[in-house]
């Protein structure tokens, strides 16, 4: 019985000795940079079932493996990750867990045996030629896909996966198998963008024989952010969700509603009203974990405070599209190199801590030991409106090299740090359309016109475009894909650790990159067309 899942996790080997379980540590908390205005929220990537009574997460901003009890108590010793590894797939197996790295070039098997309270140690093993990606789902209709899973004796059984809604299926999962050999696999809907996204996205209980006999639905409205593996299944069959708010996480049991035979067949037109107002209405049974938070919670505000309309931004060139990914791509090709100055300035301490005046945070990927060494791309600067030249500039100049610590608060001058150099997500943007002027998330919506009905019509998504969560982040488009899945291809400057790439490997970030996105991390945005545009 093979369990498939892909989420961004961690590597490294779990040392295995007995079966008890740990006992409670005295743990800071599972660390959370929530949303506030101009930040989209960041903290654990994965989430995971182990064993009875033990989960993992990856704690992405703490950079290990926390261990969680099914009372929510970190329990045990961290396994530390090693430095600059990022996983792009976990694998989970009847009686060990395979995480791949994000390059997939290496890989490491912890048994389900692990004992947390015994020292791990991580180490990442290289495999001989890279791992295949899972095979895609095979797309019947626009709200009908198949999936077919191979048994013991390699005779293959196939899920039909259709819409409950009767809107386009944006993507599909496999999150595990239980012991009785039942099949769990997410979806998401696309349900309207007019102009807000609105994704709704269920998770489907399947016999051996692939029937759809449970539904149930993930409260992604009620997350801070969508992490990258949100969703697991425990032995017994229980879905679990990791819900990040903007105090802390959460940990959920959703109950399945239990679809009979003929109700099965009726669902092959889609869900009734009522089943649709009682799968969004199931919270399930919550726990809390305790909170590491490494940026306080943020109101995001309906209007932008003291950004304003710059007389300059008020009129703009025409651009074209190919003009602004030119623009956008040098900011991903710029080399430039890291010195002594720009990796550390003496009395600026590399600590995100409002209250203590410290408003600098470097990004992770630049490292000490790449002092001397010819970087590549622009770096998260909260604040930065630096092309690719001016920021060569600064760093020239001795100029730190970004900063991702962000706030939004007039007391502490919005946390802005001038001695750092870089480009924040609305900086970027605003120099790819060509503005004379940075504008945050909610300024480029009054020099742009909302694009509706898109969930339909895939082709009204353009190059160029921005897709905008006012006050929050924004991204700008490069290309739309909807065979067999939905993916919208952006660059943007992001404080996020990594990103899926074009080829399907994970790549980190916390600047200028190159992402390939699913519908359901647009939850909440607006599709832009900037009003200068030449098309």
């Amino acid at each position: 019985m093979r369990r498939l899942l892909s989420s961004l996790a961690v590597a490294g080997f779990l040392g295995l000795v007995g079966t008890s379980l740990a006992q409670q540590t005295d743990d800071p908390g599972v660390a959370l940079a929530p949303s506030g205005y101009e930040r989209v929220g960041s903290g654990p990537g994965s989430f995971f079932w182990i064993r009875d009574n033990l989960s993992g997460i990856v704690d992405t901003l703490a950079m290990s493996i926390a261990f969680i009890d099914d009372r929510g108590r970190i329990v045990g010793t961290r396994a530390r990750l090693p430095e600059g590894f990022v996983v792009g797939e976990v694998q989970l197996r009847d009686a060990s867990i395979l995480l791949i790295s994000g390059d997939r070039q290496s890989s490491i098997e912890i048994p389900r045996t692990v004992v947390p309270e015994s020292p791990p140690v991580l180490t990442a093993q290289r495999v001989a030629s890279p791992r295949s990606m899972p095979a895609p789902p095979s797309r019947r209709a626009p709200d009908h896909v198949s999936m077919e899973f191979p048994d013991a004796s390699g005779a293959r059984s196939q899920v039909d996966v259709r819409s409950l809604t009767g809107s386009s299926l944006a993507d599909t999962a496999v999150i595990g198998t239980d012991r009785d050999g039942r099949r769990y696999v997410l979806w998401s809907e696309f349900v309207g963008a007019d102009p807000d996204v609105v994704v709704r996205t269920f998770v489907g209980k399947y016999a051996p024989g692939g029937a759809l006999i449970g539904i149930a639905e993930v409260p992604l409205a009620d997350m801070d952010y969508v992490p990258d593996q949100f969703a697991t299944i425990t032995g017994a069959g229980e879905l679990r969700v990791m819900v990040p708010r903007p105090t802390g996480v959460q940990i959920r049991t959703i109950p399945f509603q239990t679809i009979s035979p003929s109700r099965s067949r009726s669902l092959e037109r889609g869900a009734s009203e009522d089943l649709l107002r009682r799968l969004s209405t199931e919270k399930g049974r919550t726990i809390r974990l305790k909170p590491a938070l490494r940026l306080p919670p943020e109101r995001i505000p309906s209007a932008a405070p003291s950004e304003g309309m710059p007389r300059a931004a008020r009129s703009y060139a025409p651009i074209t599209r190919e003009e602004m990914l030119k623009a956008a791509a040098a900011f991903l090709q710029q080399e430039w190199l890291l010195s002594d100055k720009n990796f550390e300035l003496p009395n600026v301490v590399n600590v995100c801590n409002k209250s203590a005046h410290q408003y600098w945070s470097r990004p992770s990927w630049i490292r000490k030991d790449f002092v001397g060494k010819t970087m590549k791309r622009v770096p998260y600067k909260w604040g930065g409106f630096d092309s690719p030249s001016v920021f060569v500039d600064r760093i020239k100049g001795g100029r730190l090299a970004g900063d991702v610590c962000t706030c939004r608060d007039p007391a502490h001058n919005d946390c802005i740090v001038d001695t750092a150099a870089g480009v924040d997500c609305s900086g970027f943007v605003s120099r790819a359309w060509g503005l004379a002027s940075k504008l945050g998330t909610i300024g480029l919506g009054g020099i742009s016109t909302k694009v509706t009905g898109w969930q339909t019509d895939i082709g009204k998504v353009k190059a160029g475009d921005a897709l905008n969560k006012a006050g929050s982040h924004v991204r700008l488009v490069v290309d739309a894909i909807s065979n067999p899945e939905i993916r919208i291809i952006v660059i943007e400057s992001t404080t996020a650790r990594s990103c899926m790439q074009r080829d399907g490997t994970v790549g980190l970030c916390e600047g200028v990159c190159e992402c390939v996105r699913k519908i359901s991390e647009f939850s909440g945005y607006q599709l832009l067309q900037f009003k200068g545009v030449k098309d």
